[in-house]
C-alpha cells in the first residue's frame, strides 16, 4: 500500500513566515497547507487529513492560545500535534501553550534547520500515540495551578537539541517541565521547557533524555560553543 503524502497545516498572518515554512515543508517531502486567518481553520481541517499543525501564537483577533483550545475541544482534531510559532519566547506564554496541549514551541524568525528538525521528529514519532493520558488529565484538572516537583539531577550530557540527566527516580515519557539548572543562566539562555523523550532504568539511577523546546539560533550557537569548550577540555 502506497502511503499518501502527509499534510502539514501552517496558520500564520505573516506572509514571509508562511513562505519560509512552505519551502522547508516541501523540501522535506510533505505537503504544506497554508492559511492566514484563524476563521479558515475549521473548514481547512474538515477538507484535509492533517498530520501536524504549526500555529502562530500572536494572531490578530483570536490569539493562538484561543485557537489551540478550540482545536483541542473537537474530538476528531484533538490528537493532531500542534507546534506553536511565535516571536515572543516569554516563559509564561510557553507554559500556557504547553498546558493547553501544544507539543513544542518554535521561536521566530524561523530558522530552517530548527524548523525542519522539529517537524521531522514530530511527524516520525507520532506524538499523540505516545502521550500519557494521565498527564493530559492532570493538566486539565489542575487548570491554572502550577505544581513544583523537586527532582535532584546531574547533567550527564548536553547537545544542541537536548540533554541527558542522571536522576534517582523514573520520569514519565512526555512529561514537560522547567529546570532551575544554573547552566542556562551561565550561558545567558532563557530556561527552556524540557520534555522527557526516554527514561532508561539502571540499578541505582535513571538516564533521562530530554529535548529542549523553543531554542533560537542564538541559543544554539551558545550551546555549540559550550560543547566545543567541553571537548577541548577533555582532549587536553
Amino acid at each position: 500500500m502506497i502511503e499518501s503524502i502527509k499534510n502539514i497545516l501552517v496558520l500564520d498572518d505573516n506572509k514571509n513566515d508562511l513562505l519560509m515554512a512552505k519551502f522547508v515543508i516541501l523540501r522535506m517531502g510533505f505537503n504544506p497547507i497554508l492559511i492566514e486567518k484563524s476563521s479558515d481553520l475549521i473548514a481547512t481541517l474538515q477538507m484535509n487529513q492533517i498530520s501536524l499543525i504549526v500555529l502562530d501564537l500572536d494572531m490578530p483577533g483570536f490569539s493562538g492560545i484561543d485557537v489551540l483550545k478550540k482545536i483541542k475541544r473537537v474530538p476528531s482534531y484533538k490528537n493532531i500535534p500542534i507546534v506553536m510559532l511565535t516571536g515572543n519566547s516569554d516563559s509564561a506564554n510557553v507554559k500556557s501553550a504547553i498546558s493547553f496541549g501544544a507539543v513544542d514551541y518554535i521561536v521566530k524568525p524561523i530558522d530552517p534547520m530548527i524548523f525542519e528538525s522539529k517537524i521531522k521528529k514530530l511527524i516520525q514519532t507520532n506524538v499523540p500515540a505516545v502521550k500519557k493520558n494521565w498527564i493530559e488529565y492532570e493538566i486539565k484538572r489542575a487548570k491554572d495551578t502550577e505544581i513544583k516537583l523537586n527532582v535532584f539531577a546531574n547533567l550527564y550530557s548536553i547537545g544542541e537539541m537536548g540533554l541527558t540527566l542522571k536522576v534517582h527516580q523514573s520520569l514519565p515519557v512526555g512529561l514537560t517541565f522547567f529546570s532551575d539548572a544554573p547552566l542556562f543562566s551561565q550561558l545567558e539562555i532563557k530556561q527552556p521547557p524540557l520534555k522527557v523523550e526516554s527514561c532508561k532504568q539502571y540499578e541505582e539511577y535513571c538516564l533521562v533524555q530530554c529535548s529542549m523546546m523553543g531554542l533560537s539560533e542564538s541559543d544554539l550557537k551558545k550551546l555549540r560553543l559550550y560543547n566545543q569548550l567541553l571537548m577541548s577540555k577533555e582532549a587536553s
